[in-house]
């Protein structure tokens, strides 16, 4: 391997190109391989170091990782009930018109999120997900295992949680730790 090699994917690329440290440590990325790469200033890098190699990754915004999710979850009839994508403190996308991208997590739903991934929960448990709007259904949730640094949830709300529901959420789980993994 010849130092003006990188990997892309599971290849590595010869750019031709080398850059110089400068006295405070840092090295410019040429524009060639940012627009390559889809690396725009303010974007965060991860730092890994591997075989002696340092290797620099895009990290993911929560957009990135949910648009699979929200696609897939799309993909499959959602009439008789509704989905959220959550994490902690928001939601992060909602096919239910009540609720919408941005609205705080009632801090009561919000403590419990973790307690009750996995767990049907009744209306009754939980008064509301967000301030000011009363449940009217059954809540399951589960935690995506692909994006554990994450935190993030998707919330199924529907009359009666059912066994096809639960069912859809592995699938789903299934489906993106596939595609993250």
């Amino acid at each position: 391997m010849s130092k003006y090699e990188f990997f892309c994917g599971d290849i590595m690329k010869n750019t031709g190109i080398s850059r110089r440290i400068d006295e405070l440590g840092r090295i410019v990325i040429p524009k060639e391989i940012r627009d390559n790469l889809n690396i725009n200033s303010l974007d965060s890098l991860d730092i890994y170091i591997d075989n002696g190699n340092i290797i620099l990754t895009k990290m993911k915004n929560k957009d990135d990782y949910i648009h699979p999710v929200v696609a897939f979850m799309n993909t499959i009839n959602t009439k008789n009930y509704s989905f959220l994508v959550v994490d902690f403190l928001e939601i992060l996308y909602s096919n239910n018109n009540n609720y919408h991208k941005g609205m705080k997590l009632n801090k009561y739903f919000s403590d419990k999120l973790d307690s009750i991934n996995k767990i049907e929960t009744s209306h009754r448990t939980i008064n509301e997900l967000v301030d000011n709007i009363n449940l009217n259904d059954d809540i399951y949730s589960i935690k995506l295992e692909a994006f554990n640094d994450n935190n993030i949830f998707i919330v199924i709300l529907a009359p009666m949680i059912s066994k096809e529901h639960k069912d859809l959420l592995e699938l789903t789980n299934n489906f993106i730790s596939n595609i993250f993994n």
